[in-house]
């Protein structure tokens, strides 16, 4: 039996033993999706010789798809009466169900709008796993760790080869190297693209996890403390060898936001900084342990990436923009070229669109159109409206924005505020860096997003969810 066979065969049967052990505790299967969807998968690609890439991109569609199937049989088995429907629940509903109506559009064939479907609203259904499964802030709170710890992994493999160049056998670096291209191109460049084959996608990813771990930090007892920090410091370093602006400012304007919005209430005073000085000298210590590591590093190992980095980073300051020294910036002023194209094609089918995934970009295009000769659109306020229509866009624009008000709801419950926190500004910073990027599109911060979005409807129930779940 070849490597490959047995391998694939063991991952296999480890799926089906794991969803057969948990079949009655869903909320342990939401643990497994998260470590053999996200982590797993990375680690197989960091070391792509135990199984073939296209068969690894298989491994979180088969697990996503037995996490659902678990939802299904917990709501159907329930006892308990279900979370009442909201407004978020009918947004949510109505995003996927109009990606599925648009892969019927003239413009593009059913196969390429199924392939696109899978990569942006498949993951959306994970809405709704949050929403059935994260029924205490115990259960909420466990995931957060899970999600920052898996993502400060995932960052830790990009600094060993980017910022250390240290090349690990069988790298999924190489793989994307022999792609003649952009991505090429990106790695000439020294942008780290961590495990995932997008400097952006890579960026957005490292955002959750530097906001995950905040939460983490904040809320941690005092053993928790140095590895919660250590996995800030991690994700972190991330966002900024990833290279990607919109996602550095993303992450900055999103954790303000969500500490913003919930201090209006005055309950910042009395809770989250309360917590902080509670933990001030182990915060700082552990902060400047992991941040001298990693500064010493980059200064000790001469690498191309600290230049390009600071170049980028740069021209985001005020005195760039004011100089006009950013306008030289190609990356910018072709976003600007490609964004005015599609704009004059979006408003000739404002109502209707072009049909799901015509503007995400992805390969087996036979048959179906560009808009304007563009496959590609890096913003997801255009994509939506490009591809499902004034009707996508507004869906997505009210989801962020019940998101925002389900997560400010959480301010006079103190059990659930962090987490309120956490949600506001994963919220935020998706609608921020969505103006450079279509982070919808980027697995597996997309399915990240909507597992916190959903358990923001729960946030001002969670004193009353975690009894029943308790006597249950």
């Amino acid at each position: 039996m070849s490597p490959f066979v047995l391998s694939f065969a063991v991952a296999c049967t480890g799926i089906v033993a794991a969803a057969w052990y948990l079949s009655l505790k869903p909320y342990r299967m939401l643990l497994v999706f998260v470590l053999m969807s996200h982590f797993l998968v990375w680690f197989l690609k960091v070391t792509c010789s135990f199984l073939p890439t296209q068969y690894v991109a298989l491994l979180p569609s088969g697990v996503v798809g037995l996490l659902y199937l678990a939802v299904g049989l917990q709501v159907v088995n329930r006892t308990k009466s279900p979370p009442r429907i909201c407004c978020l629940d009918f947004l949510v509903g109505g995003l996927i169900l109009t990606y599925i109506i648009q892969m019927f559009n003239d413009y593009v064939t059913v196969t390429f709008g199924l392939r696109a479907f899978h990569r942006t609203a498949f993951f959306a259904g994970t809405y709704f796993v949050g929403r059935h499964l994260l029924i205490s802030s115990r259960y909420a709170h466990t995931l957060v760790r899970l999600i920052a710890i898996t993502v400060a992994l995932g960052a830790i493999i990009g600094i060993l080869e980017t910022v250390f160049d240290i090349p690990l056998q069988g790298g999924y670096r190489d793989l994307v190297l022999e792609d003649s291209g952009i991505n090429a191109l990106r790695l000439s460049e020294r942008r780290s693209v961590g495990t995932l084959t997008s400097c952006a996608a890579f960026g957005v990813m490292s955002c959750i996890g530097v906001l995950c771990a905040f939460v983490w930090l904040v809320s941690s007892r005092n053993r928790g403390w140095f590895l919660s920090s250590s996995s800030l410091m991690a994700s972190a370093f991330g966002v900024v060898i990833s290279g990607s602006r919109s996602s550095i400012i993303a992450v900055f304007l999103g954790l303000l936001t969500g500490i913003g919005l919930l201090a209006g209430a005055g309950c910042l005073a009395s809770g989250l900084l309360t917590q902080l000085r509670k933990k001030a000298l182990h915060i700082t210590l552990a902060l400047t342990i992991t941040l001298s590591v990693m500064i010493m590093g980059v200064i000790l190992i001469e690498t191309p990436l600290t230049d390009n980095v600071l170049r980028r980073v740069s021209t985001i300051s005020p005195e760039a923009f004011l100089s006009g020294e950013v306008l030289h910036d190609r990356n910018l002023v072709a976003r600007k070229i490609v964004w005015g194209a599609v704009w004059s094609n979006i408003t000739q089918r404002p109502f209707l669109g072009y049909g799901t995934g015509i503007l995400g970009g992805g390969s087996h295009r036979e048959g179906v159109r560009f808009v304007r000769g563009h496959a590609t659109v890096d913003n997801q306020y255009l994509q939506l409206w490009g591809e499902l229509g004034i009707l996508g866009l507004l869906l997505y624009c009210g989801i962020i924005s019940a998101a925002l008000v389900h997560g400010r709801s959480a301010r006079h419950n103190p059990e659930a505020r962090i987490l309120g926190v956490l949600v506001v500004a994963v919220a935020a910073m998706f609608a921020v860096a969505g103006l450079g990027s279509p982070p919808l599109d980027m697995y597996p911060a997309n399915a990240f997003f909507w597992l916190i979005l959903g358990m923001s409807p729960n946030l001002k129930r969670y004193r009353r969810l975690s009894t029943e779940a308790a006597n249950s």
